[in-house]
């Protein structure tokens, strides 16, 4: 039950940001959602989202004329090799893949965005554009 609610989240950004392309329509099975702060000033958005013990290789992030998605995968560090008498007591932190849709207030120059990991959190930066950004344009992460 509670991947179907975060199925229906992910679907609810999407409508927000007003996705219809193809390239994000059923793209990334999600479970989970991170948490994401956006930051609005002169030059553009700062986006920052929570993604400690994710591989930055297996986050993607492409920008469109309307919204930022990142996707990825976060890997159990405990899933393989359990034996039968490790029982978790608590079990709070989401694994699997993930997805974020975060709608853009306004073109971003997608040839001068950047993105690094500090710290467990994945920060993007995105200078405003001037035109309309490439629906199809993944933006490649810079460390």
């Amino acid at each position: 039950m509670p991947h179907t609610r975060h199925r229906t989240w992910i679907e609810i950004q999407k409508k927000i940001a007003g996705f219809h392309h193809p390239l994000m329509q059923g793209e990334m099975d999600a479970d989970w959602a991170p948490n994401a702060d956006v930051i609005e000033h002169a030059g553009g958005l700062v986006v920052r989202l929570e993604l400690a013990g994710v591989d930055p290789g297996s986050v993607q992030l492409t920008a469109t004329a309307g919204a930022l998605v990142v996707h990825g995968q976060r890997k159990n560090p405990d899933a393989a090799g359990v034996s039968p008498e490790y029982r978790f007591r608590q079990m709070e932190i989401e694994y699997g893949p993930f997805e974020r849709v975060l709608p853009l207030p306004f073109p971003v120059d997608q040839q001068k965005a950047r993105a690094r990991m500090v710290q467990g959190l994945l920060e993007i930066e995105l200078p405003r554009g001037r035109g309309e950004s490439n629906p199809k344009k993944v933006i490649k992460l810079k460390w």
